[in-house]
Formats: C-alpha cells, sequence, structure tokens
C-alpha cells in the first residue's frame, strides 16, 4: 500500500479489507499512517542480573509510532554498543532472532546481560538500505541510520521458588 507523501495523512487511519474468494476468507485490518522513522525506543529499561534478557526495541517516528522499514528495505546491520556499565561487569548485547520484523514490523530483540546490579547504558545503532522517496522522482535505493540510546537498570535476580503447605491458606 503506497501512500501520498502529504503531511495531512500523518497520523489518518487507512482499514484495508483483503478478500479470498477462492477459499471464502477476509481479514480486515487498520493501519496508522506514520511519518518516516526517526528512530529507536525501547520496551522496557528493567532487567535482572545474571539473565538473558530479551528487550524489545522498535524503530519509532517522531511521535513515538512504530515504523517498519518496508519489505523492500535491507538491514544491513545491527550494532549495540555498551556507552556504560558499573565498574568490573561483564556486559553482553546482541540481536536476537535476526532483523526480518524490523523490515515488516519495525520491531526486533535485544538480549541484554550483565553479571552485576547497576545501570547500564546501550546504544543501538540500525544501519538499512532503503528505497529512495519519489518525491523528486528520484529512483534507487538510500542508506539510513537509525539510533537510540537507553538506560537500562539491573537489579538482583528474584527468588523464583514457592513453599506451600497442604492444608494452609499461606504460602512463602
Amino acid at each position: 500500500i503506497t501512500v501520498k507523501n502529504d503531511e495531512k495523512y500523518i497520523g489518518q487511519t487507512i482499514t484495508v479489507t483483503a478478500v479470498d474468494s477462492r477459499y471464502n476468507l477476509t481479514a480486515t485490518t487498520t493501519l496508522l499512517v506514520a511519518e518516516e522513522a526517526q528512530g529507536i525506543a525501547f520496551d522496557t529499561t528493567a532487567a535482572q542480573v545474571n539473565v538473558n534478557n530479551k528487550i524489545g526495541f522498535k524503530v519509532v517516528d517522531s511521535n513515538g509510532n512504530t515504523v517498519s522499514l518496508g519489505t523492500n528495505a535491507t538491514v544491513d546491520d545491527v550494532q549495540f554498543i555498551i556507552l556504560d556499565k558499573p565498574e568490573d561487569a561483564k556486559v553482553s548485547a546482541v540481536l536476537s532472532g535476526g532483523s526480518s520484523d524490523l523490515k515488516s514490523k519495525g520491531t526486533a530483540t535485544m538480549a541484554l546481560t550483565s553479571n552485576k546490579v547497576g545501570d547500564v547504558k546501550v546504544q543501538v545503532l540500525v544501519k538499512a538500505t532503503v528505497p529512495a522517496s519519489n518525491t523528486s522522482n528520484t529512483t534507487g535505493l538510500v542508506t539510513k541510520y537509525y539510533t537510540g540510546t537507553e538506560t537500562f537498570t539491573f537489579g538482583a535476580e528474584a527468588d523464583k521458588s514457592v513453599v506451600m503447605t497442604i492444608g494452609s491458606k499461606e504460602m512463602v
């Protein structure tokens, strides 16, 4: 679906209905017309020590709406840079599950670990090749960079055990 490159459509919704007459199937969805992608936002800032924390992140426009890069885009690289961490901490941040959802949904997952309690500042950098806009009848591809920085707070790992006693209304 292509929408005119006109600011008056930003924030509007489009209802799309797909029909498969061969199998009598229909599906309807509503799409939000968003601005061009501007940066990266993270789903949470909390993490646990010594756990492989799966933290979602998304490409967003200036209003915070999730923006897919498009099926014709190529995600060239996704990098995670550790900008700050607790002293002597071993911190790792890597892409989890690949980058295909960045093209179709504008989302991806980072696997983030730390062996120490404290704050870890991470910057993500997504490099993508996307089709050039047709505003001046140009064709071809352009390289774009999307970035976002967040501080994640690592807390102690929670105790995962529960003690229950038969016949008692209490648990620990």
